[in-house]
C-alpha cells in the first residue's frame, strides 16, 4: 500500500560506528508530504528447522540492527511469518510476532536489537519472515521517518531437556578442567562426577 518501497540504502552515516553500507530502509514521507503506506521486506528463501525432537526445547531469534533517522510519531514497525506465502504478500496469511516493535528514542546510529521467533519455528513447516512498516498521511513532513536494517540473522538452539544437569548434583560431587585455551566464543570443559 503507497509508493514508499524498501530499498538499498547506501547513504554514508558517519555517526554511527556500525555502519555498514549498503543496507535496506523505507521511508514513509517524502517532499511535501507524509504518506499512508504499508510495506513488506520479506525473506527470499523459506526458513525451515528440522521437527523437534521429545524432550527437546528450541529457541530461535531473529537478530538485526536498526536505525531510525529523522523525528515523527507517525510509522509503526512490526515482525510477522508466514507458512502460505507464495510470491503475492497480500495474498499470505500474515501471523504478528511482533506487531508494534518498541519506539526508537535515538536518530542516525544503529542498533542491535532481537526478536524471539519461537511461534514460527514450532510451526514445524517452511515459514518467511517480514519485517512490516506502516506510515499515515499526514501534511506534515515531520511525521514519518525512516527505518533502516541491516545484519539480519536468525540464530537457533536445540536442547535435550532430559538430559541431567550438574545443578542436579552436590557441588563437592562435580571436577572440571579447562582444556586448551578458552575464547570468547569457546571454552571446552571435562567434567567427571562420582555418581551418574
Amino acid at each position: 500500500v503507497g509508493t514508499a518501497t524498501w530499498y538499498c540504502n547506501t547513504y554514508n552515516d558517519t555517526a554511527s560506528s556500525t555502519y555498514d553500507a549498503p543496507y535496506v530502509s523505507i521511508n514513509g514521507g517524502s517532499g511535501a508530504v507524509s504518506f499512508a503506506n504499508e510495506d513488506l521486506l520479506i525473506t527470499s528463501l523459506p526458513i525451515k528447522f528440522d521437527a523437534l525432537a521429545a524432550n527437546h526445547s528450541r529457541n530461535a531469534t531473529l537478530s538485526f540492527y536498526e536505525k531510525r533517522r529523522f523525528g515523527g510519531n507517525g510509522v509503526t514497525r512490526g515482525v510477522y511469518y508466514s507458512t502460505d506465502y507464495a510470491g503475492d504478500a497480500a495474498a499470505a496469511t500474515w501471523v504478528a510476532i511482533n506487531d508494534n516493535l518498541p519506539a526508537i528514542s535515538q536518530t542516525g546510529s544503529f542498533f542491535p536489537a532481537s526478536v524471539n521467533i519461537n511461534n514460527a519455528a514450532n510451526t514445524n513447516q517452511p515459514f518467511y519472515i517480514a519485517f512490516k512498516y506502516t506510515s499515515i498521511s499526514d501534511t506534515d513532513t515531520a511525521v514519518n521517518w525512516e527505518w533502516a536494517l541491516d545484519r539480519i540473522s536468525v540464530n537457533y538452539t536445540d536442547t535435550d531437556t532430559s538430559t541431567t544437569s550438574t545443578n542436579k548434583l552436590s557441588a563437592d560431587n562435580i571436577f572440571a578442567d579447562v582444556l586448551g585455551n578458552a575464547t570468547t566464543e569457546n571454552i571446552d570443559l571435562r567434567l567427571s562426577v562420582r555418581k551418574d
